[in-house]
């Protein structure tokens, strides 16, 4: 798979995460807190999808080698979305959604 063809399949893939959890707050300031708590807890949290998800292949008998690579993606991902949310937390205005709402607060 070509490097292009990876960046086009991922610029695809938000169309169909949801809203992060912080766009549902009230208020400027609250929403510009919890957009960065956001991207802190998804900077540091990202890599736990490297083991979550080859541990949910496994407990549904699938192939644990799918499971892998699929953490290893979503790690980068996560990681990756946690350092945008954070640098754009007082753009409170502007949504990165991110696979399963990012990591679980």
């Amino acid at each position: 798979m070509t490097a292009l063809t990876l960046l086009a399949l991922t610029l695809q893939m938000p169309m169909a995460w949801p809203a992060s959890p912080w766009t549902e707050e009230t208020g400027y300031f609250t929403r510009m807190r919890d957009k960065f708590f956001f991207g802190v807890a998804n900077i540091f949290g990202g890599w736990i999808s490297i083991i979550h998800e080859p541990t949910i292949a496994i407990e549904d008998g699938k192939n644990v080698f799918v499971g892998i690579g699929k953490g290893f993606g979503k790690a980068v991902i996560l990681t990756a979305g946690g350092f945008a949310h954070l640098l754009t937390a007082p753009l409170t205005f502007l949504d990165i959604p991110l696979p399963d709402n990012g990591v679980d607060m």
